[in-house]
C-alpha cells in the first residue's frame, strides 16, 4: 500500500473518532445529497443473500458503503442513497461462517488491524474475513455481525464502522441485513453457525421440551417391500423381508416432518437431551432402520406387497444457544419415529394383494 493511502487511512481513523469535525460534517452533507443509482448488474435479486445492504438500527437511512470505491483498500462508512458500492453478497464457508463481498469492487470486508476499522481487501480466505451472525436482544430482525478470529462485532461510530467488544443490548451493533427492511435468510445463517458450534460442544446449547406433549400417531403408509407376483398357476405362499429407513433432522426456528430418506443440510449431530433420549431413544438428527419377515399367500396371478405406517411422535420445545457470551433462544418442532408401544400405540404393517400392480412400489 502506498504511503499516501496509509496517510488517508490515518486521517479517516481520526474522523471516525470524532476529530476534525469541521471537515467531516461538510463531507457527510455532500454524500447525503448524492443522487441514487440503480443496483449493480451483479445484483440479480435485490433483497437476497447475494444482493443486500447493511443498515443500522440507529441509522436506518444509511447503508455500509466504501468511502472511496476507486480505492480497492479503503475504509467503510455509512452513506445515504443507493450507491452501487453499497451492495454486498454473503458467501457461506463450510464451517457456516461467511465472507462479505462487495458487488462493485469484488473485495471482501476485512479489518484494518491498527485501529480495528472495517475496510475492504482481496478475498483470499483469511480468518479476518470470516463472520457470523448473533441475534440482538432488541428485535428478531437485527443481528450482531461477529468476527471469528477476534470475537469482535461491527460497531457504528458516527458514519464509520469499526469492530469492538460485542454487546447484544447496544443498538450501535444492531444491524439489518437486506434491502428496504427485508431480512432474507439472515436468521438461518445465525442458526447454522450456532448449531455447528453445538455439534462441536454440546455444552453450548440445550433443549427443553414443552410440558404439554402430543400423543403418538401413525404416519402415512409407504411400500416397504419388493413387489412379488404369483405365476405358479395355483395358490402359493411367499416369504418376504421388508425394510424401512426413516430419517429426521432439526430445523431450529421452524417445524419439519420425518423424511423417508436421509441427507441433512446442517450436519448437526448433537443429541437433544437425556430426556428425549430416555423417552424416544433418538438423537436430534439421524435415521432408523426397521425390518421384519412376513409370510403371505397369493392366488394365481395376484401381486403382493407390504406397507408400513410408522409410529411417530411430535416433539416441541425451545433451543437455548450460547455463542460466546451471548445467549438466545429459538423454538422448534420435530416429528420423530417412535418406538412401538409409545403411548400404547403401534406402527401398522399391512399385507396388500391385487390383480394389478401398485404404483408406489
Amino acid at each position: 500500500m502506498s504511503q499516501q493511502n496509509v496517510v488517508n487511512r490515518f486521517a479517516r481513523k481520526l474522523f471516525g473518532l470524532g476529530v476534525a469535525l469541521a471537515v467531516i460534517l461538510p463531507l457527510t452533507a455532500v454524500i447525503a445529497t448524492t443522487p441514487a443509482t440503480a443496483a449493480p448488474l451483479a445484483c440479480p435479486s435485490p433483497g437476497t443473500l447475494v444482493c443486500l445492504q447493511f443498515t443500522n438500527a440507529n441509522s436506518p437511512n444509511l447503508a455500509i458503503d466504501v468511502a472511496d470505491p476507486n480505492n480497492p483498500h479503503d475504509y467503510l462508512k455509512m452513506v445515504a442513497g443507493n450507491q452501487e458500492s453499497s451492495y454486498w453478497r454473503l458467501e457461506q464457508n463450510p464451517d457456516f461462517t461467511f465472507r462479505i463481498r462487495n458487488l462493485k469492487t469484488n473485495n471482501c470486508i476485512d479489518v484494518w488491524r491498527t485501529n480495528m476499522y472495517l475496510d475492504q481487501w482481496e478475498c483470499e480466505g483469511q480468518s479476518s474475513q470470516k463472520w457470523y451472525l448473533v441475534p440482538t436482544s432488541g428485535t428478531a430482525n437485527t443481528h450482531m455481525i461477529r468476527q471469528v478470529d477476534t470475537g469482535n462485532c461491527f460497531v457504528l461510530d458516527d458514519v464509520w464502522v469499526w469492530t469492538g467488544a460485542c454487546d447484544a443490548a447496544n443498538t450501535q451493533q444492531a444491524w439489518n441485513i437486506g434491502v428496504s427492511g427485508i431480512v432474507p435468510g439472515a436468521r438461518p445463517l445465525a442458526i447454522k453457525y450456532a448449531m455447528a458450534s453445538c455439534d462441536k460442544d454440546p455444552a453450548s446449547c440445550n433443549w427443553k421440551e414443552d410440558s404439554t406433549k402430543t400423543a403418538a400417531f401413525t404416519g402415512p403408509a409407504a411400500c416397504v417391500s419388493d413387489l412379488v407376483r404369483n405365476t405358479s398357476g395355483t395358490n402359493a405362499t411367499f416369504s418376504r423381508t421388508w425394510k424401512q429407513t426413516v430419517g429426521w433432522q432439526n430445523m431450529v426456528g421452524g417445524s419439519l416432518s420425518l423424511a423417508v430418506t436421509t441427507g441433512f443440510s446442517l450436519g448437526v449431530e448433537a443429541e437433544i437431551t437425556a430426556e428425549i433420549q430416555a423417552n424416544y431413544a433418538h438423537t436430534w438428527i439421524g435415521s432408523e432402520e426397521v425390518s421384519d419377515t412376513v409370510t403371505f399367500t397369493l392366488g394365481n396371478g395376484q401381486y403382493g406387497w407390504i406397507t408400513r405406517a410408522p409410529l411417530l411422535k411430535k416433539v416441541t420445545g425451545t433451543w437455548t444457544l450460547f455463542v460466546g457470551s451471548h445467549r438466545w433462544t429459538s423454538r422448534a418442532t420435530i416429528t420423530l419415529p417412535a418406538k412401538d408401544g409409545t403411548d400404547a400405540k403401534q406402527s401398522v404393517v399391512q399385507l396388500k394383494t391385487a390383480t394389478t400392480p401398485p404404483t408406489n412400489c
